[in-house]
């Protein structure tokens, strides 16, 4: 089997973690890349919004008879699933799901519209360009409608003006006081829910869990098998959610591998293996007993005498 992981970045652990059944060919943009120096090959991209992208990719997994393609950041998920009947035609079997489901998660806008259409409980959400200049009626989240994690998110509390200059691809956020708490979720090509492991951020570095622990919530297990129900996703998918005084309210679905799936998957759901089962065609059985574990993060130092040159 051999697997392509796209925007390799810092995504080590998924990198060793696809290796221990197939032979892994990453890509990125920066030859310093920490994850590309423990995959089997790596090669080096053009940025994934550039018009070059698409025909490196063909080229590559043409070229090198790869089995598999597994997406890892918004913009990759876009392309490849754009690409996904292709792909299929070539025998590829691209770790995507459909592009609607991505064009839903990856708009923070229609992910609201969808929590809300659905009945599921959620933050009330505004476009920014109906509020500025308006003194705020509670605390509220800023983030960027089509953003990657924390990036570019800020906070105004109550009464404080939103700002003119902010830009229109900005959404606005009640601020909701509470824990923190991904759902890691795998669904088969069948859209069967697999398995579903409640885990909280405990503490959060840009955007990805570095500490926290799995947790046998009933409450958000069934959650998160109602919204993968719905949403019919392929493969892993994350739901971020938030539970204080006031409930559980979800903010944001990712249909990807998570920052901190290191945790679920020592927990006992291996959604790598599982994803190698479906690119095979083999059917999966549903996974409910993980364990309850804490993780703690540190940084690992990865040494070479020169960069890859891809």
């Amino acid at each position: 089997m051999k697997v392509l992981i796209t925007s390799a970045s810092r995504k080590v652990v998924l990198v060793r973690s696809f290796k221990r059944d197939a032979i892994v060919y990453a890509t990125d943009i920066d030859p310093l890349s920490p994850a590309i120096y423990v995959a089997d090959f790596f090669y080096k991209a053009p940025l994934t919004n550039s018009p070059d992208f698409v025909s490196f990719l063909l080229d590559l997994v043409k070229s090198e008879k790869i089995n598999m393609i597994v997406p890892t950041t918004d913009d990759d998920l876009f392309v490849v699933s754009s690409l996904k009947e292709k792909l299929l035609q070539e025998g590829v079997f691209p770790l995507v799901s459909s592009p609607e489901v991505v064009s839903l998660c990856n708009d923070k806008w229609k992910t609201y519209c969808f929590f809300k259409e659905h009945g599921i409980p959620t933050p009330e959400t505004f476009q920014i360009e109906s509020l500025k200049g308006m003194e705020s009626d509670f605390k509220l989240v800023l983030k960027k409608r089509f953003g990657r994690g924390s990036r570019g998110m800020f906070y105004l509390e109550q009464g404080e003006v939103i700002p003119w200059e902010i830009g229109n691809d900005y959404i606005a956020q009640r601020y909701i006081d509470g824990k923190e708490f991904t759902i890691d979720a795998f669904v088969d090509s069948d859209g069967k829910v697999i398995s579903v492991v409640p885990r909280e951020r405990i503490a959060i570095s840009e955007g990805v869990s570095i500490r926290g622990k799995t947790l046998k919530s009933p409450e958000l297990i069934n959650w998160g098998r109602k919204i993968c129900d719905l949403l019919r996703p392929l493969g892993p998918v994350n739901i971020q959610c938030i539970w204080g005084g006031e409930g559980i309210f979800f903010t944001e679905i990712n249909p990807r591998f998570s920052g901190g799936i290191a945790l679920t998957i020592a927990s006992g759901a291996d959604f790598v293996r599982w994803s190698i089962a479906l690119a095979r065609g083999e059917s999966l059985t549903p996974f409910n007993d993980f364990e309850e574990l804490y993780m703690s993060c540190y940084n690992e130092p990865i040494f070479f005498k020169r960069p890859f040159g891809g």
